[in-house]
């Protein structure tokens, strides 16, 4: 996006004092204007990743239109192999889907699930003055994903969303209208100012969260075009411990079971790596089936986290986001 959109949102919870967060103010012109970049720069679009002649040899590949699709003028969340190898395996899983399923019915489900479409709202924030990223986990109760951790998020509603004509992408209304029914704060007043300056110290009025910008979209392994949407807290928050903090944000019971924060530089210590199925590749040898395993980002969650479960970790498609935001939008911002 080429100029930073605000987004005004008042909460009724005027118990708690929140103050304008200075860290935020001056980092986030610098992280809307990295994600700016990339659209004016199209050799900023990540490359194909290597591979070994074996594999050349076996590769698949997916046809230049389809590519096209997810790669647009936004940054780069996967390189061009690693998003190959998601498709590939999206359509692995809807060949297995549709000889397990019998139905017609379900069988053009599976077909048509690619069209789907859906946002996420990946915020930065500070949490008494450190700069941080906002997380949930998913309700145990939910049918897909259960327990997972992940950035507020959904699909696209026609009904709803289609009314957001004033967002240059229609998807920022999806992930903020996600991330008010996932979080649960009380929003009074909606207001938009393309306009005026950011943090303009003479307006008292600063909003509540403010969108950077958006990354290239990237596919579930459903097949759904996910939008991931970064944006901006601008008051600093309390502890995502503290009873502040849970009245601020006291989470949809039925779609998560905990709101919690990470400080930047604790996500960038904490990373590792583990094999991930979306990337990896099979191939033949000697008449012998073989799997190759690709590694894919995994960020521990902090052993002093009370609310901390077993197995709670950041991997899958919300670790596959964050790393390049971490490394190319975040910690540059943040740097002084």
């Amino acid at each position: 996006m080429s100029s930073i959109i605000r987004h005004a949102i008042h909460s009724n919870a005027s118990s708690i004092p929140l103050q304008p967060s200075v860290a935020i103010q001056k980092a986030c012109p610098k992280a809307a204007g990295i994600l700016a970049g990339y659209s004016a720069d199209n050799n900023k679009v990540s490359k194909p990743a290597s591979i070994t002649s074996h594999e050349q040899s076996k590769r698949t590949s997916i046809p230049p239109n389809e590519l096209s699709r997810w790669q647009t003028n936004d940054m780069a969340i996967l390189t061009t192999r690693q998003l190959e190898l998601s498709l590939l395996e999206i359509e692995r899983r809807n060949r297995q889907q549709q000889k397990e399923k019998e139905t017609t019915q379900t069988s053009s489900k599976s077909a048509n699930a690619h069209k789907n479409e859906a946002a996420i709202l990946v915020t930065i924030c500070t949490v008494e003055g450190v700069p941080s990223v906002l997380f949930t986990r998913r309700s145990a109760k939910l049918s897909s994903h259960a327990s997972q951790i992940s950035f507020p998020g959904g699909y696209y509603d026609e009904d709803i969303d289609s009314d957001c004509n004033q967002w240059k992408n229609k998807l920022i209304g999806t992930a903020i209208r996600e991330c008010q029914e996932e979080l649960k704060y009380d929003v009074t007043k909606l207001g938009i100012d393309e306009h005026a300056k950011y943090y303009d110290k003479e307006d008292s009025s600063i909003p509540f969260i403010s969108i950077l910008g958006q990354t290239q979209p990237v596919p579930s392994l459903t097949g759904s075009y996910v939008q991931p949407i970064i944006a901006s807290l601008n008051y600093d928050l309390p502890h995502h411990t503290s009873i502040e903090f849970k009245t601020l944000f006291p989470g949809n019971i039925d779609e998560v079971d905990w709101v919690f924060t990470i400080p930047i530089k604790t996500l960038i210590q904490n990373e590792t790596a583990e094999p991930l199925q979306r990337w990896s590749t099979s191939y033949s040898k000697d008449n012998k089936k073989s799997k190759q395993e690709v590694l894919g980002p995994v960020f521990h969650i902090p052993n002093e986290y009370n609310l901390k479960k077993e197995g709670d970790k950041i991997w899958g498609f919300t670790a596959i986001v964050l790393r390049p935001l971490l490394k190319k939008v975040f910690r540059p911002a943040f740097e002084t």
